[in-house]
């Protein structure tokens, strides 16, 4: 269903994940994603079926503690970031983020809420429900 600039997509299963991953991977190269929903939502497995999908050979991992892993793909360089734990947008300022954010490569983003303020004025947001069912609902609004 697709209202205004908001796309939504039932998603079934983790094999209909992917094939949305694969979808809308041709869709990211350079852009800034952030990924929202509540905790165990599928953001992270979202994120690497998605660095999957631009060719990320190996070493998918959340980085919750590591805060942004970085991966070379067949397009360039993904960034994929955590701000979970994240306190405030000093601590975004002081790790250097504003260099991820306009460098031009595709940055994933989880939890973004505490640095809001600084996301470009262009990006995409990934809102992931998940359902009683263990389905998920997937809208996608760009900005």
């Amino acid at each position: 269903m697709k209202t205004e600039n908001v796309i939504e997509k039932s998603i079934k299963n983790i094999n209909a994940l992917a094939e949305f991953a694969t979808e809308f991977a041709g869709d990211i190269s350079g852009r800034v994603v952030v990924l929202t929903g509540d905790l165990g939502a599928g953001k992270t497995t979202f994120c690497n079926l998605l660095c999957s999908s631009l060719g990320v050979k190996s070493g998918l991992s959340s980085p919750t503690f590591s805060v942004i892993n970085e991966y070379e793909a067949e397009h360039g360089k993904i960034f994929h970031m955590d701000w979970y734990r994240i306190e405030n947008v000093e601590d975004l300022m002081n790790i250097g983020i504003e260099e991820y954010l306009y460098s031009g490569n595709t940055c994933l983003i989880e939890w973004p809420e505490v640095g809001a303020s600084l996301l470009p004025d262009q990006y995409i947001h990934i809102h992931i429900v998940a359902e009683a069912d263990e389905s998920r609902t997937i809208h996608v609004k760009l900005s």
